[in-house]
């Protein structure tokens, strides 16, 4: 079926989409990265000084990184990143080349979160070391023993193959199985992930958890711009009208999170569309016209009549010239 995508860059801190850019559903994630971050930069707001870019592995390219590496940018200089690496055969290699006692658990504040282990990998891509002039770059892998919970296929024992027999049959199987890139290491088979960033003065482990981030905050904004704003609903077989819908989306999104940090009590800030509604944006009024005035008649114990009053009060605080 025909479909249509969007790339987007979202800020944490301000918990807002910076910027989007719309395309055609054959356009992969990664085209012009680069061009799309030059861009951005110029929308942040004066204030910011320091940038710092988390991306999945579409963002893994060579010009992105060592744009990002070499402090090109004017304003802000050199940006510190973590992206997803690609793990191919050569990353595998690098990572099985690894010394078991170098592979340490990975800890949050002293306390094991993850079943995961990490270590620093020896991996130099051709693409990122043309020459002597290039930015550093560290890897990092990170591994999880992968359980085999069910057979390979109803007449073969998972026991009876070899590791690699295995994960070949594994992926036979299954398309998703691909995706995490397993590999055998002392004598086990691990789910193996790669992270490439330019940050030289932090450990590993802190770095992989940064990026790690990433994950759940971006990944539920997308959830929320699509279906509390209608973005994943588009209303026309034409690109145009489909791009300014979607554009329309990101506008009302970054609207609402406005409203929620500055002009409503501190609990809505985390709150849905769905309690936004209930509580405020369906709040019953009469508008009324008298002595060339228009007035919104409201009932006082209404919840959503006190959200409003405080939201007023708020606008009056932050922007006392407004008339």
């Amino acid at each position: 079926e025909r479909s249509y995508e969007a790339f987007n860059t979202y800020c944490p801190e301000y918990d807002m989409m910076v910027g989007t850019r719309y395309s055609d559903g054959n356009v992969t994630p990664g085209f012009k990265q680069c061009e799309e971050l030059k861009r951005v930069l110029t929308l942040l707001p004066e204030g910011v000084q320091k940038v710092r870019l988390r991306s999945d592995s579409a963002g893994y390219q060579a010009e992105l990184m060592k744009y990002c590496a070499s402090g090109e940018d004017e304003r802000f200089g050199v940006i510190d990143f973590g992206i997803s690496c690609n793990v191919g055969k050569e990353f595998k290699d690098a990572a099985r080349r690894v010394p078991e006692s170098e592979w340490r658990p990975l800890r949050r504040k002293g306390e094991l979160t993850y079943t995961q282990e990490w270590a620093e990998v020896a991996y130099a891509p051709e693409s990122l070391n043309k020459s002597k002039k290039d930015p550093e770059i560290r890897f990092f892998a990170t591994r999880e023993v992968f359980h085999r919970n069910a057979r390979c296929n109803k007449d073969t024992k998972q026991s009876e193959l070899f590791p690699e027999e295995v994960i070949n049959e594994l992926e036979s199987m299954s398309e998703g199985i691909k995706s995490l890139h397993l590999t055998t290491m002392s004598g086990k088979i691990y789910k193996v992930f790669g992270i490439a960033s330019n940050i030289t003065d932090k450990p590993g482990d802190e770095i992989i958890l940064w990026h790690h981030g990433r994950s759940g905050k971006s990944e539920q904004a997308h959830d929320i711009l699509k279906n509390d704003f209608g973005g994943s609903h588009v209303p026309s077989h034409l690109f145009g009208v489909n791009a300014a819908w979607w554009n329309i989306a990101v506008l009302s999104m970054n609207v609402n999170n406005i409203l929620k940090r500055f002009f409503l009590p501190e609990g809505f800030a985390s709150c849905r569309m769905k309690a936004l509604r209930n509580n405020f944006y369906t709040l019953v009024g009469k508008v009324a016209h008298h002595a060339r005035q228009t007035v919104l008649k409201v009932c006082s114990q209404d919840n959503g009549a006190k959200l409003l009053i405080y939201a007023l009060s708020r606008l009056d605080r932050l922007l006392p010239c407004v008339v």
